[in-house]
């Protein structure tokens, strides 16, 4: 190649010469004019030129002279001589140009090399792989930058190892990811997510330890079944109904049995717990029978009714209600108006060998301490008055029977103190009478006993023995006056009669009694 370059030079430098056979000189065909070349030193000078202005090689133009003067040879071989140097010399540059040129490149991808090497050793992987990828396949500057992308993964997976040690899982987890394949990135992934899930199994153990296990079963359910999770969903659930248990222990120690109840509800099956629901409920009914008693005691008898009925075949209680049945007032706390109680007796299946019967009377009204009753049945026969024309409560027979006859009759000393003293108005002025045992007005009748069905009876065996008209057609009387003064009736069949055909009827009393 360099010998190609020098032999062209050569021809260019010949094509532009011209050589003047007279003197000897050479001269450049490419100047305006002709030129002289000096054939000492190389150098182009004018044509007219004496000396070289380079080397101030005296130029001997005149042939005559140089013949004359045995010169003319010497100097045309002298020029011969100076040629050749030219040549050579330039072939000489030409080949050290051609050398040098590629010889620097070297030295320049060399010093590169070893930049992106210092760059690799610091530890600055970015910068080196652009410095390498540069160099163009020199050298091993291909490896180079693998080298370089294998360090950059080694650090970031070291970082986020580093993570992981740390306990940092999600983080550590992220930067693996990022990694791909590289080494064992996907085994250390699943070492973070156990690690993840380990965290939470001992933060779920922790909440046991606190007693949260409401907050450790949903902890631990959220870890699917990890190591033993399960296990402890199930030893949470026990704590948790142990927990409830010696609350609902704590709770009939201290007497509160229903409360304890309802914590036992939620245990089902748990230890004992049916057995100790079976305690709590016996010893509510004990503390009912003792209330009860002591109600009893106290002659509470409604309130010690009500619990001794709720009670039902525990202990004695029904013992004890019938006692209050037939020892106390206690029919009269719980019947209801419009119901039935017996107070009182008198002969009334006429069967005097049997004794008197429980009167039976219906209750028209009633508060917390007195009720007011009317008998059931019509219990006698009697004149209203001695005048069938008169009328007057204040002065009739039948006043008088009713708070004296029959008052004797059909109460003893313990019942009649329970009849209360009732004001009666008999006129219309305002007139009245002070009785234990009286009648109702028609309008009175009306209001208790709406309906006509209601107002209904009939005559005992008794009454209808003392006045045979009863059996037939059972009249009774009211206290209000009818036509002409005479007494007022209902029918048996409820219907009213503002007058009488006689002066004699059935007895319906009617009381008020205090049962406090």
């Amino acid at each position: 190649m360099m010998r190609t370059i020098a032999t062209g030079m050569a021809s260019m430098i010949s094509r532009n010469r011209h050589k003047d056979h007279e003197t000897g000189l050479f001269t450049n065909k490419n100047d305006r004019g002709m030129k002289m070349y000096c054939g000492n030193c190389g150098e182009y000078n004018d044509n007219d030129a004496v000396f070289c202005k380079k080397c101030g090689n005296r130029f001997d133009v005149n042939p005559v002279s140089n013949k004359e003067n045995g010169g003319h040879n010497k100097s045309v071989k002298s020029n011969r001589n100076t040629f050749k140097k030219v040549i050579i010399g330039c072939a000489v540059a030409i080949v050290i140009i051609a050398v040098s040129i590629p010889l620097s490149n070297l030295i320049s991808l060399n010093t590169r090399y070893s930049g992106a090497e210092n760059l690799l050793k610091e530890g600055r992987y970015e910068e080196a792989i652009t410095s390498f990828k540069q160099l163009n396949g020199f050298r091993d500057s291909e490896e180079r930058v693998n080298e370089c992308y294998d360090a950059i993964n080694r650090e970031k997976y070291d970082a986020a190892i580093r993570m992981k040690d740390e306990g940092r899982y999600e983080d550590a987890i992220e930067a693996f990811e990022v990694l791909g394949d590289y080494s064992d990135v996907q085994q250390r992934i699943e070492e973070c997510k156990n690690g993840i899930k380990q965290q939470s199994y001992d933060k779920a153990v922790d909440l046991m330890n606190d007693e949260k296990y409401e907050e450790a079963i949903l902890a631990f359910e959220a870890l699917g079944g990890y190591t033993d999770s399960d296990g402890k969903i199930e030893e949470c659930k026990n704590l948790i109904k142990q927990k409830s248990y010696d609350k609902a222990v704590d709770l009939m120690s201290n007497e509160k049995y229903e409360e304890a109840i309802s914590a036992l509800e939620k245990l089902e099956d748990f230890s004992d717990s049916r057995k100790k629901k079976e305690e709590c409920r016996k010893e509510i009914k004990q503390q009912s029978y003792d209330k009860a008693n002591t109600l009893l005691e106290e002659r509470q008898y409604k309130e010690a009714y009500e619990i001794f009925k709720d009670l039902g075949d525990y202990s004695d209680s029904k013992d004890k209600i019938d006692y209050m049945m037939d020892n106390t007032a206690l029919p009269f706390y719980i019947a209801q108006v419009g119901e039935s109680v017996y107070f009182g007796s008198y002969e009334q299946d006429n069967d005097f060998n049997n004794g008197k019967e429980p009167i039976e009377w219906i209750i028209l009204e009633k508060d917390n301490k007195k009720m007011l009753l009317i008998s059931k049945y019509l219990l006698d026969s009697c004149y209203y008055s001695d005048s069938s024309y008169e009328s007057v409560w204040l002065t009739c027979v039948v006043r008088s029977w009713l708070n004296k006859t029959f008052y004797n009759e059909a109460f003893n000393a313990e019942e009649k103190k329970q009849i209360a003293d009732t004001e009666i108005v008999y006129a219309s002025d305002g007139s009245s009478t002070i009785d234990k045992i009286f009648f109702l007005t028609d309008d009175e009748i009306r209001d208790y006993l709406e309906k006509e069905s209601d107002r209904a009876t009939v005559a005992t065996e008794y009454a209808i023995a003392q006045d045979e008209h009863l059996d037939e057609r059972p009249l009774w009387f009211v206290r209000s006056q009818g036509h002409s003064g005479m007494a007022e009736y209902f029918d048996d069949d409820g219907t009213y009669i503002s007058y009488g055909s006689h002066n004699e009827g059935g007895i319906r009393p009617t009381i008020w009694i205090e049962f406090e």
